[in-house]
């Protein structure tokens, strides 16, 4: 199954989507979750704990007040995911990085100031298979980890408007 709960939340929303969700997500085992821009990050936990077995997409970007340590037990609970959005997680950090699962083809962290080389280095040990990243407005990288990418068979790259980068 695949939720968009975007018009959920237009319709209904934070307060009676968020108590909703609960209930949707005992009863549906999603393949693909869109929480962009909604305010849900009080139901990542129940996210975590009842869809880890099937999730391969989800989309965390905007969410706002997400707790950085939940997003990332989020990310290390769902080891199918493939398909990852956390634009502007501006409190996420490399933690997250290393928790994302081997399984990973594509990965959005624009706007994630937090990330550094080193969560670069760890996203190439955790996830092989990468195949597009961007890193836009990721400004502690540095030209390292242009390098440590380059060990990826990437087919897209992002990543304008970073400081630190000098190619």
């Amino acid at each position: 199954d695949e939720l968009d709960a975007r018009p959920l939340y237009s319709k209904l929303g934070a307060t009676k989507a968020t108590a909703l969700f609960p209930q949707l997500l005992e009863k549906h085992r999603l393949v693909s979750l869109n929480l962009e821009f909604c305010r849900a990050a009080s139901i990542l936990d129940a996210v975590a704990d009842t869809q880890h077995a099937t999730l391969k997409h989800i989309n965390l970007n905007g969410v706002p007040d997400a707790d950085p340590a939940t997003v990332s037990r989020l990310l290390g609970n769902c080891r199918r995911l493939e398909v990852v959005g956390l634009f502007r997680q501006v409190r996420l950090g490399d933690d997250a990085l290393a928790a994302l699962p081997s399984s990973l083809q594509e990965l959005s962290v624009s706007g994630c100031s937090l990330i550094s080389d080193a969560g670069i280095k760890a996203l190439v040990e955790h996830a092989p298979q990468l195949h597009f990243l961007d890193v836009t407005r990721c400004p502690e990288l540095t030209d390292a980890s242009l390098m440590t990418l380059a060990s990826l068979k990437l087919t897209g790259l992002v990543c304008y408007a970073n400081a630190g980068l000098s190619m």
